[in-house]
């Protein structure tokens, strides 16, 4: 799976990166062609290596049968369903994450992550809450929060949150000078903009 998400990623997207790959694929096959560690290497081979997101998914409910309470497998389905477009069962599926491992803020992100893109926001934001109930300090729900308050047209949601984090950093500048934008203060933008670059 490293070989292949290296291919991915870009850190070295070259077909003798992906040779590499395939052959640890190889390898893993002929020691143990039955093993759901090895349909999930499959999984990821196809998504990372082949983009062949389909036959992915169809790989990653095959580990499903051998790994039923592995977290990160039923969260990867969902990223692939995600991709095809199938949100309702991305949903499902990262919800399924979320049970198993219910103290990681990742399920709760990437389940948000789908509810927002279908403008389901209400549902967003209660995940958000729980995941930052869990990490208030995690950038990634944070921000999240940000946008899906943003996208609801809550303005005034948005400057109780900013009003939390009196902090500097140039992460909360910037969400300060959205904010400012999108109330049409223009010049406190700018501003913003700047002290955070």
């Amino acid at each position: 799976e490293q070989q292949a998400w290296m291919y991915w990623e870009g850190f070295d997207p070259t077909p003798t990166r992906l040779a590499a790959a395939k052959a640890a694929l190889d390898r893993a096959e002929a020691l143990a062609p039955n093993a759901p560690q090895v349909e999930l290497a499959q999984a990821w081979f196809l998504y990372y290596g082949e983009h062949d997101f389909a036959a992915a998914l169809t790989a990653f409910r095959r580990a499903q049968r051998g790994l039923p309470n592995d977290a990160q497998v039923w969260a990867a389905s969902g990223f692939v369903e995600r991709r095809l477009g199938q949100f309702d069962a991305a949903v499902a599926d990262f919800e399924r994450a979320r049970g198993l491992n219910p103290n990681d803020v990742n399920p709760a992100i990437n389940l948000a992550q789908t509810l927002s893109a279908q403008r389901r926001f209400t549902q967003a934001n209660v995940v958000i809450n729980a995941g930052l109930a869990l990490d208030g300090n995690d950038p990634e729900l944070w921000h999240l929060k940000l946008f899906v308050l943003w996208s609801a047209g809550d303005l005034d949601a948005v400057d109780r949150q900013l009003a939390t984090r009196p902090s500097d950093a140039a992460n909360v500048l910037a969400d300060r000078a959205m904010q400012a934008l999108y109330r049409r203060n223009y010049t406190s933008a700018s501003d913003l903009f700047r002290r955070a670059a």
